[in-house]
């Protein structure tokens, strides 16, 4: 992951829009705490689940195979497809034994490679999520994706 613009500086669409065509993810983080429809969202979500909420926006170029390599995550992940399509590879969680100083919930980050060889040959879920759509992801379970069409993506 790369920075598009300068920090603390807003975004110039023209940045994003050559990283979607050059078919990358482009991510905004945070962007409850910057959009008020968003953040009516992330508040709802707390008020349900009774857990922190953060409402990350990520924005992917058209016919990218890869948008996220396989990874985890620490925290519990809702996605909410709202345009195009993105598909999904969920697989179950590596055997720990075989990389026991590595955290089952960082894996695919940092200096923490995840290969695919590493994971189950079948996934759990293989989905495509269309707009309208929403997958949940538990904590600590790889995941993959890549937009499943020409148009791009673009999920909360």
């Amino acid at each position: 992951m790369r920075r598009v613009g300068e920090r603390g500086s807003p975004v110039r669409w023209n940045l994003v829009d050559e990283r979607l065509e050059s078919r990358k993810t482009v991510v905004f983080n945070s962007a409850d705490a910057a959009c008020p429809r968003l953040a009516s969202l992330s508040l709802a979500a707390l008020d349900v689940f009774d857990l922190p909420v953060c409402v990350n926006l990520y924005a992917t170029g058209a016919a990218t195979s890869v948008s996220a390599p396989p990874h985890t995550d620490k925290q519990r992940v809702f996605v909410l497809q709202t345009q195009g399509k993105k598909r999904w590879r969920v697989y179950s969680p590596p055997d720990p034994r075989r990389r026991p100083a590595a955290d089952p919930l960082a894996r695919g980050k940092g200096g923490d490679g995840l290969a695919f060889s590493e994971l189950e040959e079948t996934p759990i879920f293989d989905v495509v999520l269309s707009a309208g759509q929403a997958l949940y992801v538990p904590a600590g379970f790889p995941h993959t994706t890549a937009t499943a069409s020409d148009d791009q993506s673009l999920h909360i």
